[in-house]
């Protein structure tokens, strides 16, 4: 629903996707790009090695609500499992599953269980058991 455009982060010293609508000014830099281009083949598969896929468990009921968001943690696909259960996968790049990812399930994770990967579930705990300290002061 949003154009991007594909454009080499000199902060991040990489490539990223900017959406087009929240970029408020765009000015043309002093620092000079030096290497070179990848195709946008290679850029594509580049980027896809580099994600770990995600697997949810979530009630359907609440799998309406995370329609909107679920494009930005690389969602791909959602299928029913069984009588009000929802199976959403997802290709999500490894720094999202310390951060985002996580605090994005947490709106939902009442709701919905991590089927993998294991590494997820094991951050989400930590997120948890720091506002459950948060809680008793």
């Amino acid at each position: 629903q949003h154009w991007y455009i594909l454009g080499y982060c000199h902060l991040r010293k990489d490539y990223r996707q900017f959406r087009l609508d929240r970029i408020h000014n765009i000015s043309r830099s002093e620092n000079p790009f030096t290497g070179d281009h990848a195709t946008l083949d290679e850029l594509r598969k580049d980027t896809q090695a580099k994600k770990n896929t995600v697997k949810l468990l979530v009630d359907k009921k609440v799998s309406k609500y995370m329609d909107y968001d679920r494009h930005f943690y690389g969602f791909v696909s959602e299928k029913e499992t069984g009588p009000g259960k929802m199976e959403m996968v997802f290709k999500t790049p490894a720094r999202e599953l310390q951060q985002g990812f996580p605090r994005w399930f947490l709106m939902f994770g009442d709701y919905a269980e991590i089927l993998e990967p294991e590494a997820l579930k094991i951050r989400v705990k930590e997120i948890l058991s720091k506002v459950a300290r948060n809680l008793e002061d």
